[in-house]
């Protein structure tokens, strides 16, 4: 018996030698996925002390890990405090990453790294480089998000507080301000309103406005953090103190933002200005006629933030007009910043193979350069096959919930775009929805989250990867 112990054990550390850097991401997910499925389904979870069915649980726990904030249940009134902790530790790991939470407990134990975790790490982190510079990245996000969640919570408290009292009031602040900060989109204000989410405080600006600040910086990117921090220390410090963090990604010089950093920045400037004023235009006389100014403008803001993959609302979404609806769609469809707590196919990705095309089809030359630094062709190709492949799933599960769960088209794509850019922006229909439109509706979070080429690639055999060392003569098509 002892020796068939023995080498089970050893049988398990083999598999799990074999294991890529890409395809301990995805294992990553799954098991904390599963792990939040058992704590949530127990009757502790629950208010009513009854156990939760696995279904929902799962679903719950899907959404919790991968950001999106769609729920089946309110979560206020039907969790309890231990269950709304399960679901507030999910945000926090899905938010920063499986990979990235262990690197966390190993700095704790002031362990290095060796040289395959750094790879590991890099890879759940979106990146190319293998060296120990991931490991100091970390630091950065670490030390970065958990001051940015305190700052938040502490900024929300001096409204919670007064409303809710001093111990739910802090655990309402902290909640908020890590599911803003993770892009996560989860609220705990039912029963406090009538509305849906954050719609009580339509015309707060300090939550909305402190909500809309967290879910922008956890939306801009780890990376593009590491960026600005360096360039701003470099102008503070001088050149010869400072040593760049993103050594795998900014090749520029110490003192400027690299090109994926204005990059990043100047699309999401556009994106959230240019929502904020169709989401005006057409909700003058709509959802927002009976506001102020003043709160128009904010709220419209506020939903231009919120479709960066962030969830909250502060009016009913199923009320907008058809314009916001399909603006919400693509804005959903896009998302953040790679290497950050948001979802979508990334802003990044989006920008390139928008230009990318343009610079095709109005030059003919498939030279692409943005900042004066010219985009790799297969950095090209990559983005083409993210966006197709994921406007393709996309529609497949539009069309499956159309036949399967008796939705109208713009709820299955408005649901479909939601749960794969891990929004959670619903139109009232999600805790409606089927148990075969629910595994649907996880599979999208837990594609999108992790990320489908990162899924193709976990299951690319060892045959398939070794065909890459294999080349063929060139052949000419006819293409047009």
């Amino acid at each position: 018996m002892l020796k068939e112990n023995v080498s089970l054990i050893k049988k398990i550390k083999r598999k799990r030698k074999k294991l890529s850097p890409i395809q301990y991401v995805v294992v990553g997910f799954v098991l904390l996925i599963a792990a939040g499925t058992l704590f949530l389904s127990l009757p502790i979870s629950s208010r009513a002390r009854t156990f939760t069915p696995i279904s929902n649980a799962a679903f719950t726990a899907t959404s919790a890990a991968c950001v999106t904030g769609l729920s089946v249940y309110d979560t206020m009134t039907h969790w309890s405090l231990f269950g709304k902790i399960v679901i507030l530790t999910l945000i926090q790991i899905g938010g920063l990453g499986v990979m990235s939470m262990a690197v966390l407990w190993a700095l704790l134990l002031k362990r290095s790294l060796s040289p395959r975790e750094n790879l590991i790490v890099s890879r759940s982190l979106g990146l190319s480089g293998s060296n120990d510079a991931a490991t100091r990245l970390m630091k950065i996000i670490v030390c970065g998000t958990f001051s940015f969640e305190l700052v938040g919570a502490i900024v929300l408290s001096f409204r919670f507080i007064p409303l809710f009292g001093v111990r739910e009031g802090i655990f309402k602040s902290v909640f908020h301000s890590v599911s803003a900060f993770c892009n996560a989109g989860f609220d705990i204000m039912g029963g406090y309103h009538k509305g849906s989410s954050l719609s009580a405080f339509s015309s707060d600006p300090l939550v909305l406005i402190t909500v809309s600040c967290l879910v922008i910086i956890g939306g801009v990117g780890f990376i593009v953090w590491a960026d600005v921090f360096t360039a701003l220390t470099v102008k503070l410090k001088g050149k010869n103190k400072v040593s760049r963090t993103g050594t795998w990604l900014i090749t520029e010089s110490a003192s400027r933002l690299s090109a994926y950093s204005k990059f990043v920045i100047l699309l999401t400037v556009v994106l959230l200005i240019f929502g904020m004023c169709v989401t005006l235009v057409c909700e003058w006389n709509g959802v927002l006629a009976d506001m102020k100014l003043g709160d128009k403008l904010l709220n419209a803001f506020f939903h231009s933030v919120s479709l960066r993959t962030a969830g909250f609302s502060s009016f009913d979404n199923g009320k907008a007009s058809v314009p916001v609806k399909v603006m919400s769609v693509f804005w959903m469809f896009t998302g953040g910043a790679s290497g950050s707590t948001a979802g979508g196919v990334k802003v990044s990705t989006i920008g390139i193979f928008i230009y990318s095309v343009f610079v095709i089809m109005t030059t003919g030359k498939n030279k692409v350069v943005i900042f004066k630094r010219r985009i790799k062709e297969e950095m090209i190709l990559r983005t083409m096959a993210i966006v197709i492949t994921g406007g393709a799933i996309i529609f497949a599960a539009s069309s499956l919930l159309v036949f399967v769960g008796d939705l109208t088209p713009m709820q299955a794509l408005y649901e479909s775009v939601s749960a794969y850019a891990t929004v959670g922006l619903t139109l009232g229909v999600t805790a409606g929805l089927n148990l075969f439109c629910k595994v649907i509706i996880m599979l999208l979070m837990f594609l999108g989250r992790v990320g489908i080429l990162t899924v193709l690639l976990s299951l690319a055999s060892k045959s398939a990867r070794s065909k890459d060392f294999i080349d063929y003569p060139e052949a000419h098509f006819m293409i047009g």
